[in-house]
């Protein structure tokens, strides 16, 4: 039977099976998710428990009872994370518009809040107005401006009009405050793992492609402690997802030599 979850206290879940009922479960899952349920797991709720979880019941009802328009925006649909050094994970919905906005670590906290108002916006509006305030915070320079950013979702038409939208958002921007926008696909289990592991799943998927070039089995990462913290750039750069420098310029005596002009020189 599926099941939403509407609220998560204490370690404990309240979600609204598909007959109606409110149940909790200790389970690790996110506010907004459908998940599966089993009959064994299920606890039904004492008096009191139901009381905190009687609104967002009431209201998911009805959007259930308006059809298609609460299937689309109510449920999550897809996750998105960001990192800079603070990292943040936005919730969407099957329209592809921001549920939540939650923090993965210490750093995130205060972005995460900040952007509270962005529910209902667009992905990549929801981005750029982090990206501004990241500036705004010099989590972001002119010298370290690189945004990692993963997209996983239930569908993969979602998952590509998302990555397609990020990547359009900051193409042709130019100017001091435009990130250097890297963007990667995790699938369920990968982002699942991520989680489990207490890291965005952008930095568990560059995580694996580092763990891979050094010859190790990616699948086999239990330790995020070398990832977790290092700043997004060294990375990128370390995955090989981004450049190790810029290109050094060729020695003097290399450069061909400049032909004439014909004009006049100082005139």
């Amino acid at each position: 039977m599926k099941a939403v979850v509407l609220e998560i206290r204490d370690g404990l879940a309240a979600v609204l099976r598909e007959d109606g009922t409110v149940e909790k479960l200790r389970r690790d899952c996110r506010v907004g998710e459908t998940i599966e349920l089993e009959e064994p797991e299920i606890t039904r709720l004492p008096r009191r428990a139901v009381r905190w979880t009687a609104a967002a019941a009431a209201a998911l009802v009805m959007l259930s009872a308006a059809g298609g328009w609460g299937y689309n925006n109510a449920y999550a649909y897809s996750y998105v994370t960001l990192d800079a050094n603070p990292s943040i994970e936005y919730v969407l919905n099957r329209r592809n518009r921001v549920i939540s906005v939650s923090a993965l670590n210490e750093d995130g906290e205060a972005l995460a809040e900040a952007l509270s108002g962005m529910k209902n916006s667009g992905i990549a509006e929801a981005v750029a107005a982090a990206a501004d305030m990241l500036y705004e915070q010099d989590y972001l320079t002119e010298e370290d401006d690189c945004l990692l950013i993963s997209v996983s979702s239930r569908g993969e038409r979602q998952q590509a009009a998302i990555t397609e939208a990020l990547d359009a958002c900051f193409a042709g921007q130019t100017g001091t405050r435009t990130p250097e926008v890297y963007v990667t696909g995790a699938s369920r289990e990968e982002a699942g793992r991520a989680r489990s592991l207490g890291v965005s799943a952008g930095r568990y998927m560059v995580a694996r492609e580092i763990t891979e070039r050094e010859g190790g089995d990616p699948d086999a990462i239990t330790d995020m402690t070398r990832f977790d913290r290092a700043p997004v750039e060294r990375l990128l750069e370390e995955s090989g997802l981004r450049p190790s420098g810029p290109e050094e310029p060729a020695a003097e005596a290399d450069l061909p030599a400049a032909e004439p002009s014909g004009e006049p020189v100082g005139e």
